[in-house]
């Protein structure tokens, strides 16, 4: 079978109609042979609607063809321009690689596209957190380097190599229990607590002289 571009449920039906057409158009075949071949052009949603479709409307290659451009005429309907782009931010839960196949499909839909080093400053600009802080910095020259940095810098923050800047650093302070003890006396883990500062406000009168607190007799 020569080589078409496979659809996903994404791109503009009519195109892929015709782009389909065009191929076997010198092949001859017979209505089954197009109708099982173009079935093998579709992935993933639009695989699985056109394997639902009725055996009625298979009996000849109209009626599937027009079934299919009216199932995702939708597509073509809404043109994709360079402000959805723009706006098109990582969600907090959404992974780099979720966010960048998001993306791409979204961009994929736009008949003219900004260039590669727009693209990527709006990918860079749109990220989320860490990967954000991480990346701003860095030069990208191609899709293909920002992806290979993006995922490998995941990566390192998943072995912890790179740390959360806003985990906590929890500072232990060692107190020995048995400091009154003599110095040949090995501490125990056990005996190692996590020591606790407070402000203790002493009542200047407490150490007074105790004369000073008792009632005097004033003179007859």
């Amino acid at each position: 079978m020569p080589h078409v571009d496979q659809f996903d449920g994404l791109g503009d039906p009519m195109v892929h109609i015709r782009l389909f057409s065009d191929v076997l158009k010198s092949m001859g075949l017979a209505q089954a042979e197009k109708l099982s071949l173009f079935g093998r052009t579709l992935l993933g949603i639009a695989a699985a609607w056109y394997a639902k479709l009725e055996d009625s409307m298979k009996q000849s290659w109209k009626e599937p063809a027009e079934a299919f451009i009216t199932q995702y005429s939708y597509n073509a309907q809404i043109e994709v321009i360079t402000q959805d782009l723009e706006v098109t931010r990582q969600e907090r839960k959404e992974s780099f690689v979720e966010f960048i196949t998001r993306r791409r499909a979204k961009a994929a839909m736009m008949t003219n596209m900004p260039s590669e080093k727009d693209q990527i400053r709006m990918v860079v600009r749109n990220l989320y957190g860490k990967i954000l802080q991480k990346m701003i910095v860095l030069p990208f020259f191609s899709f293909k380097y920002l992806h290979q940095m993006g995922v490998q810098i995941l990566d390192v923050m998943k072995q912890r190599i790179i740390l959360d800047e806003q985990e906590p650093v929890r500072k232990t302070f060692v107190c020995d229990s048995n400091a009154t003890r003599s110095s040949s006396t090995t501490t125990k883990p056990s005996e190692i607590n996590i020591v606790t500062t407070s402000t203790k406000i002493t009542n200047p009168l407490a150490e007074t002289n105790p004369q000073l607190h008792k009632s005097t007799r004033p003179c007859s």
